[in-house]
């Protein structure tokens, strides 16, 4: 069976290690074929363990929008009648409304294909929590007229937790619904040989995501700041990618401020190896995320 999975996914060749574990396991569902974004301003074609079929990743979120539904449409109905695609997965709503119309237009040309649609968050607030939205009202307007018609023309849809599950059987009520995590690489968390021991000395606090107001990073860092006095070998661990560069610029502001620039470190991306090591010497992990 040939399966296309259509999201806001960004992949750069090679695969970095948990990306290429992830689709050679997919494989053996069978040809493999992923609309997404790459990591430059130019489209990107490859095959590895699956075909990406990447689009230019663009610095405005509004462009990055309309490059969805200028592109990805074209580009499954081309994976469904040259590649004999017969299942679409989205990866979240959105998405969704694009896979459709294409499910459509490939149904009028007599090809029949089935659509997945996967919700990972709270599709209808965590736009509007991860940066600032210009005319919030039109974009509500249209997220809602989108997740409607993907959820009308879905075969079947997918959840990541309760929460996700509860949100969809609200929105699509009767649609038959699959729960399960996403894809994680265990692997090198499990691997007790690779793990340093906890410092003992040192009590260290770790955060690991996208640094955008929807994770409520600037929570944890008024909490740490609170009781940052008492433990005097207390540091913070903030690591991942500034992807909302003014929410970032306003947390350095705020650690400044507050007077603990000397114990809180903003380490950025890294590779899943990496991570797994500062969280395996650290005393607590944080998610302080408002819409998880």
């Amino acid at each position: 069976m040939n399966i296309a999975f259509l999201g806001s996914g960004t992949y750069s060749r090679p695969l970095d290690s948990t990306s290429e574990k992830k689709f050679r396991a997919l494989k053996q569902l069978g040809n493999v074929y992923v609309i997404g974004y790459g990591t430059g301003v130019r489209s990107l074609v490859f095959t590895e363990q699956a075909r990406f079929i990447l689009m230019p990743k663009l610095k405005l979120p509004l462009m990055k929008y309309v490059s969805t539904y200028v592109m990805a449409t074209p580009l499954l109905l081309w994976c469904i009648f040259r590649h004999r695609v017969r299942v679409v997965v989205a990866q979240g709503p959105y998405h969704g409304s694009a896979a459709a119309v294409a499910k459509i237009i490939a149904r009028l040309l007599g090809r029949k294909t089935a659509l997945v649609v996967e919700n990972h968050g709270d599709f209808e607030v965590y736009l509007f929590v991860q940066r600032r939205i210009r005319l919030p009202a039109v974009y509500k307007w249209f997220m809602r007229a989108a997740a409607k018609f993907s959820f009308r023309h879905a075969d079947s849809l997918r959840s990541v937790s309760a929460a996700t599950q509860q949100q969809l059987e609200s929105w699509a009520p009767g649609k038959p619904i699959s729960q399960f995590p996403a894809w994680t690489d265990l692997d090198v968390f499990l691997d007790s040989g690779a793990r340093p021991s906890v410092n003992r000395e040192e009590a260290t606090i770790v955060y690991a995501g996208v640094l955008i107001p929807r994770k409520g990073v600037h929570y944890l860092i008024e909490a740490f700041a609170r009781v940052v006095q008492d433990m005097p070998n207390i540091r913070l661990l903030l690591i991942g990618k500034p992807v909302n560069q003014e929410y970032s610029s306003e947390l350095h502001q705020r650690v400044e401020t507050l007077g603990i620039a000397d114990r809180v470190s903003f380490l950025g991306e890294m590779p899943q190896e990496s991570l797994s090591r500062h969280i395996s010497s650290s005393r607590v992990f944080v998610l302080p995320s408002v819409a998880e």
